[in-house]
């Protein structure tokens, strides 16, 4: 029977590869677990993208329904004649355009196509060179 001494512990054939194996098999349970622990960050980041994705939409479509609003209003103010409302209203309405171009940029950020270029350039390729690398 083989025996290993390491310092002042001895360890059979029989031993050694219970040990062996038993330290394989940690390996590979490690390299499991490391693979499902990214795989559930990257399911947290899909649901926290998908969150914010639809918060932002949520808030487009309320200023939407607000700029249809004010679009009714100045109309209705410019042909009644009362220019202070209508310029008034006319103010409010560039206010939501404005908001509504923010959240639009930010929705564009947040789409995948933006993301897939953002982990192009973090990783150091640029156009073309994914296509090379494979």
């Amino acid at each position: 029977s083989t025996q290993r001494t390491w310092g002042s512990t001895t360890v059979t054939g029989n031993e050694l590869s219970c040990l062996l194996h038993d330290a394989h098999f940690a390996a590979k349970m490690g390299g499991i677990l490391s693979v499902c622990d990214g795989l559930f960050e990257r399911m947290n980041k899909y649901w926290e993208h998908k969150r914010a994705v639809a918060e932002l939409e949520n808030e487009h479509d309320r200023l939407a329904e607000m700029r249809q609003s004010l679009v009714f209003h100045v109309d209705w103010a410019e042909s009644c004649g009362e220019t202070r409302k209508a310029r008034s209203l006319q103010a409010e309405l560039n206010v939501i355009e404005h908001d509504m171009g923010v959240l639009e940029q930010r929705m564009k950020e947040l789409s995948p196509s933006h993301w897939k270029k953002m982990d192009r350039e973090a990783s150091g390729f640029r156009e073309g060179e994914a296509e090379m690398v494979a």
